[in-house]
């Protein structure tokens, strides 16, 4: 698409469709805008209707909204999206995988910035972040209260990614081994408890009293109740397979967030200790797998593209800003 750079070519023309832009708005009529944004000389109008489809946030908007972003030469018009992350290496190379696959460079066209998982919501509704890539529940407290859309969930794009994780310094692995056996052992209880669909209910009211999440026991149970979409145990859920680490350790080359020189193998099997999680399941008759790794594609994962092209598929889960 070629954009031009006029500022104001008709006035008159001008103040019509701004009366246009608000009935359609109104309709939440996403194709108007994208015709505005491809159509229209005037460059006041296009960064309105960038702003404008940018809040309705449909799927009608993506590729209007990367065309821009790539290709609209005014920096009034070609907004810089900010995507806020949490202090989350999982969640953030997910995020960049959702970008490339938008034919985003996640370091040009885009701001990425870490924001607590607890404040996401109101950061997102003050307009301080534009969208975020959290775990639940936040992106559906942002859907319930309207404030936000659930653009793309993590099981979409990447059934049984990995999460959060147990992790602790290896010297104190080393003093502690006890200590960490008894860990490993209580959080394999408490997720054979929470794959029980019947503990849902009283999983939901736990976490969302003030000590812990403080929100609605029904937010949490939206994504609670869902077969599947929460796997604590089930599937060596929680086995530390070290394809995982492998596929993140790359990431973080390409990123640049790891030397180029990173013995991934090496790291990996240091930091993901399969021996003492083993040790601890067998102590409760738990099975675990019998290999520490599973070859490329083995968990459904994004390949990493060949070249470093940054055109793999994207992972990701996050809310944009947008009524439902």
């Amino acid at each position: 698409m070629k954009y031009t750079t006029v500022v104001v070519d008709d006035k008159q023309h001008c103040l019509e469709m701004m009366r246009r832009m608000e009935e359609e708005f109104k309709k939440e009529n996403e194709a108007f805008f994208v015709k505005v944004i491809q159509e229209e000389p005037s460059l006041v109008l296009r960064v309105h209707a960038v702003t404008i489809l940018a809040d309705l946030g449909g799927e009608a908007a993506i590729p209007a909204l990367t065309d821009v972003l790539l290709h609209d030469p005014d920096p009034l018009v070609r907004q810089r999206i900010v995507l806020g992350v949490t202090s989350n290496v999982t969640r953030d190379e997910r995020g960049r995988h959702a970008l490339v696959h938008a034919l985003l460079d996640p370091d040009r066209d885009v701001r990425l910035t870490i924001v607590p998982p607890p404040h996401t919501v109101a950061h997102l509704s003050g307009g301080v972040i534009d969208g975020y890539c959290v775990g639940e529940p936040w992106n559906q407290q942002s859907e319930a209260l309207g404030i936000g859309r659930i653009a793309l969930t993590g099981p979409d794009i990447w059934k049984g990614m990995p999460e959060k994780v147990l992790g602790t310094t290896e010297s104190w692995a080393a003093n502690n081994p006890q200590t960490l056996k008894a860990l490993i052992k209580a959080l394999i209880e408490a997720c054979l408890w929470l794959d029980e669909p019947a503990n849902r209910a009283e999983a939901a009211r736990i976490l969302s009293s003030p000590r812990y999440l403080n929100m609605p026991a029904e937010v949490m149970s939206r994504t609670l109740d869902l077969p599947d979409f929460h796997v604590f145990q089930r599937n060596a859920a929680n086995f530390p397979w070290r394809s995982h680490a492998d596929w993140f350790l790359a990431q973080m080359v390409r990123w640049k967030q790891a030397p180029a020189d990173t013995d991934i193998k090496a790291v990996a099997d240091r930091v993901y200790r399969t021996d003492i999680y083993r040790a601890a399941a067998r102590d409760m008759g738990v099975e675990c797998p019998d290999v520490d790794r599973l070859p490329p594609g083995g968990h459904g994962e994004p390949l990493l593209p060949a070249g470093d092209d940054k055109s793999s598929t994207a992972a990701t889960a996050g809310v944009v800003r947008g009524s439902n």
